[in-house]
């Protein structure tokens, strides 16, 4: 491995080639905000949207191809106003690619503090899997509908084919989450969130009322038969009666 004053020393250079400003820092509180665990880490920004780089650090050319080719951010941003439109969680199109959803308070240091991670996992993802995050804070309706629970934070769910997978390992890497989106959440068995869907609930009351009204069509419909089979053979036995008298 690079010494740690070297390491430095050559991402300096990186300046010059990106037009970025290569900054460092001892500060624990620091890596503490950014989920930084192990030493030497680098976080990139990109339009003040960090991610965590997750290779070796032994060559500074191979971290400036990585720069390179991180600098679109790709983690989706959903909210009550588009989650379903992005998602289409309830009926996806048949051959879309699945959802991994992080569900995250960016009021709570310690859940915000995945965003890095998040983004990283969401490039590994890329092409393969379409990967978002919702803040729980101001996005209240779909927080509810998955029933996320504020003390289990961050959360994450994987929405595939019309059902839901929530992650529920200890471990919250980037290996691991990937795993998980990719083929560990068939060892779950999925949950349907179709009934949860906002527009499934107007949905099943329209069909509800059509039903009723069916139902009662049907009850009337029956009833009026029942009442024509009954008047017919009470005149057919009238009339039966009638002959034998006449005989």
């Amino acid at each position: 491995m690079i010494p740690y004053r070297q390491l430095f020393s050559n991402y300096a250079k990186l300046q010059f080639y990106l037009i970025l400003k290569v900054v460092k820092t001892d500060d624990r509180s620091v890596a503490r905000d950014l989920g930084i665990v192990t030493f030497p880490s680098l976080v990139y920004y990109r339009r003040k949207h960090p991610i965590l780089y997750d290779g070796e650090f032994k060559d500074s050319e191979d971290v400036l191809r990585w720069l390179r080719s991180h600098e679109e951010v790709v983690t989706w941003d959903l909210t009550d106003d588009n989650f379903e439109t992005r998602t289409d969680s309830h009926s996806p199109d048949e051959g879309t690619l699945d959802w991994f959803v992080m569900f995250y308070d960016a009021d709570d240091a310690p859940c915000n503090s995945f965003i890095a991670t998040w983004e990283t996992v969401a490039h590994k993802l890329r092409g393969l899997v379409n990967v978002g995050k919702v803040e729980t804070s101001v996005n209240d309706d779909v927080t509810e509908r998955f029933h996320i629970d504020e003390n289990d934070c961050p959360t994450f769910l994987l929405l595939h084919r019309g059902k839901m997978y929530r992650y529920k390992e200890t471990a919250k890497d980037v290996r691991t989450l990937v795993n998980f989106a990719l083929f560990k959440f068939k060892e779950q068995r999925g949950m349907r969130s179709v009934t949860d869907a906002p527009e499934f609930g107007e949905y099943d009351a329209h069909i509800t009322h059509e039903d009723n009204q069916m139902v009662s069509a049907i009850g009337v419909g029956g009833l009026i038969l029942m009442v024509a089979v009954t008047l017919i053979i009470k005149a057919y036995r009238i009339k039966q009666a009638d002959k034998a008298k006449s005989a």
